[in-house]
């Protein structure tokens, strides 16, 4: 019986993961076709923008060389707002593969960019992001205020998203330094957003943190229910 059971677990695990990828894959092959009929213009940038997204998992190298291209045609174009979205991109990419210096400066040449046209979004994004390569190096002083500054600013474009994530990443700094009372509160708050603009994923991330405060404090019932 444990065999079979442990047999049809792994078909359907196994079918799940295969439906997802081929959902990808129609995505990526789609994004493809509208990149060899479009025109040198803005929308070309924007589907580059869109196809790194999708391959950074898959083909790294892909993803990156997208987003090479997309910059060059933003400079050549001199569309700003995707030159400054791009380069927030690249910075993203570097992150996430332990780059942070490289990471820190398309952060900071995306955010300068973003300001003298005033593109709120990437402002916001770059200054969060930049929070996070400083807490990933160890600077929690220059993190937090990054991170302080960012919900200012979300509050200010009634940004949610933006909101919610700048308190759940002070609650980490707060975490690290041991502060549990302040994280917990943090945590608390961006789970009540989370919630509210319904983003499941986001949702179990901060519930997943509160949980490891609370088994932290010994509150194993309470841990076990986040």
């Amino acid at each position: 019986m444990c065999k079979w059971r442990f047999i049809i677990c792994f078909l359907f695990a196994f079918s799940i993961t295969f439906n997802l990828s081929a959902q990808k894959q129609e995505v990526i092959d789609s994004l493809k076709n509208l990149l060899i009929t479009a025109k040198e213009d803005t929308n070309k940038v924007s589907i580059m923008n869109q196809l790194w997204a999708e391959y950074f998992y898959v083909k790294p190298a892909t993803a990156k060389t997208y987003l090479q291209q997309a910059l060059e045609l933003s400079q050549k174009l001199k569309y700003r707002k995707g030159e400054s979205t791009t380069l927030f991109y690249l910075g993203t990419f570097n992150y996430h593969k332990g780059n942070y210096p490289q990471a820190l400066e398309y952060y900071e040449r995306a955010e300068a960019l973003a300001r003298e046209i005033n593109y709120q979004k990437i402002i916001g994004n770059a200054m969060s992001s930049k929070g996070l390569v400083f807490y990933k190096q160890g600077s929690y002083l220059k993190a937090l205020d990054l991170h302080l500054q960012t919900m200012r600013l979300a509050e200010q474009t009634q940004d949610t998203i933006l909101k919610a994530s700048s308190l759940n990443n002070i609650g980490l700094i707060y975490e690290k330094q041991n502060d549990r009372k302040q994280a917990m509160n943090y945590f608390q708050q961006a789970l009540l957003y989370y919630k509210y603009i319904k983003i499941p994923q986001s949702t179990a991330y901060v519930s997943n943190n509160i949980a490891r405060l609370m088994e932290k404090d010994g509150n194993f019932t309470e841990a076990l229910y986040y």
